[in-house]
């Protein structure tokens, strides 16, 4: 323990390995505050589907299941989502779907790379999804929010807003992963 700067200090040799101090954990002498680790949560949410205009009629829930991990401002998340086998009704809603709910507000500009969004939701499994005319869900971070914008993509075409009647169709389910920065 060094008392004049009232850090705890592991070194190897001559060399500093681990430093604890007021700002964190600090890995090789560093002793930036910004590279400072002083964060790290798991836990769980409860993510949903809305549309971006009005609201669906009936939106029932077979399985609605969000897990995250958070280190630093890096927050990682899983989510599997399946609507119940009937009683979906989109006939409220326009526009295009987002899945909500995330833990924590996507940041607005992300790190490192400041010029592009903060993450893609990469899909594991997909099934009974409506509307896709042959291309692929995927989704993107949607910045300053704790929402996911729903798109597909498509060989040789660009990407379009998920429509919110994709999950209409009995079972629709979707299993996901995205990494986006935090505020």
């Amino acid at each position: 323990y060094i008392h004049s700067d009232d850090t705890m200090r592991f070194m190897a040799g001559s060399s500093e390995r681990i430093r604890i101090d007021s700002n964190g954990l600090k890995f090789n002498g560093d002793s930036a505050a910004a590279n400072a680790l002083n964060d790290y949560e798991e836990g769980t949410f409860t993510p949903g589907l809305a549309p971006s205009g009005g609201s669906f009629n009936s939106m029932p829930y077979s399985e609605r299941h969000g897990f995250y991990v958070k280190i630093g401002r890096n927050v990682q998340v899983w989510i599997r989502l399946r609507v119940a086998g009937s009683g979906v009704n989109t006939s409220g809603a326009s526009g295009h779907l987002f899945i909500t709910g995330l833990p924590y507000t996507i940041a607005s500009i992300s790190s490192p790379n400041t010029s592009a969004e903060s993450g893609t939701f990469v899909i594991n499994y997909y099934s009974n999804l409506g509307n896709l005319s042959n291309k692929v869900p995927t989704g993107y971070s949607s910045n300053n929010t704790t929402n996911i914008l729903m798109m597909t993509v498509g060989e040789g075409s660009s990407a379009t807003n998920m429509s919110v009647n994709a999950f209409d169709n009995n079972n629709a389910q979707i299993y996901g992963f995205m990494s986006y920065f935090t505020a």
